[in-house]
């Protein structure tokens, strides 16, 4: 399958009558994104802005691998750039962010890899804003998360996603790397 093929207006599987949404074998659930924003005051108000990050990172990254698992059995890519652009793809489709990769390079053999592109409306980053107002560092960890986990099943590695530009940090947009955890210099 071809990530421009993935259309989950005719995927997701709507179960009322038992209270259950899929998409393939997977549970899906759909909740107001201020109820995720919430959670974050209510995690900032117990602990500090390093907990909500590791909270939302751990919850990204399961997310993410979750996902990219339930992808390529449910809708087998025909190549790992397709794989690795259905990512991006469902990110889109599930209302969290518009993810845009630019750049995405997979050579399992050496191995390297290297992500890059951009995040449009996170929804994380107008939580934060809406909430805290402006950050001094960038605030979109559910979306680092969910990156790292995602491309560490497709490249079948650990990967590390890194957020350089953030909008919650007065940036113009938000922009993702991604690459091996072991290949970040500092």
């Amino acid at each position: 399958m071809k990530a421009k093929d993935l259309n989950l207006k005719t995927e997701l599987n709507f179960n009322p009558d038992e209270g259950i949404l899929k998409l393939g074998g997977q549970r899906m659930v759909i909740m107001p994104a201020d109820s995720i924003g919430q959670l974050i005051g209510f995690i900032m108000r117990i602990g500090d802005e390093n907990l909500v990050h590791m909270f939302l990172h751990d919850m990204g990254v399961e997310a993410g691998r979750r996902d990219a698992e339930n992808l390529k059995e449910e809708f087998p890519p025909d190549t790992d750039m397709d794989w690795a652009a259905l990512g991006p793809t469902i990110h889109s489709w599930e209302g969290i962010v518009r993810a845009i990769p630019e750049e995405i390079e997979i050579d399992r053999e050496t191995p390297y890899t290297y992500w890059k592109g951009t995040w449009d409306n996170s929804f994380i980053a107008d939580q934060w804003l809406d909430r805290f107002g402006e950050s001094d560092e960038a605030v979109c960890s559910l979306l680092t998360g969910y990156a790292t986990g995602y491309s560490s099943v497709v490249v079948g590695e650990e990967t590390e996603a890194r957020e350089p530009m953030c909008r919650a940090k007065g940036d113009d947009r938000c922009v993702f790397e991604i690459k091996l955890k072991g290949d970040w210099e500092d």
